[in-house]
């Protein structure tokens, strides 16, 4: 897995979309809802070279709970970076300013 540098620290993160997609899915494990997976997205933060339909899934840092309060909604292109404590997602703009490629 890639590693970013923000400021001082480093984090793994993945873009989702459909060449990443498995790895997505061992990346986030129990985080990913299975149910919100969403392959005819029509809606989405980066193309990533794809044509769609696009991907969207939601993640939580709490797979033990069961509300949907903890839910983070991600659209294909977004960026999601493993923090301690869970999950974080960021659109590509946003990442870009945030991250590093490390190495």
């Amino acid at each position: 897995m890639q590693k970013y540098r923000l400021v001082t620290a480093e984090a793994e993160a993945i873009q989702l979309n459909h060449k990443n997609w498995f790895k997505v899915r061992r990346f986030l494990g129990f985080s990913l809802v299975e149910d919100s997976m969403n392959f005819d997205a029509k809606t989405f933060s980066d193309v990533c070279g794809e044509a769609g339909p696009f991907l969207e899934i939601a993640i939580c840092n709490h797979p033990e709970q069961t509300e949907d309060i903890d839910h983070r909604v991600v659209k294909h292109g977004d960026w999601i970076v493993k923090m301690p404590g869970g999950f974080l997602s960021f659109q590509p703009e946003v990442f870009k300013t945030l991250y590093v490629p490390v190495g």
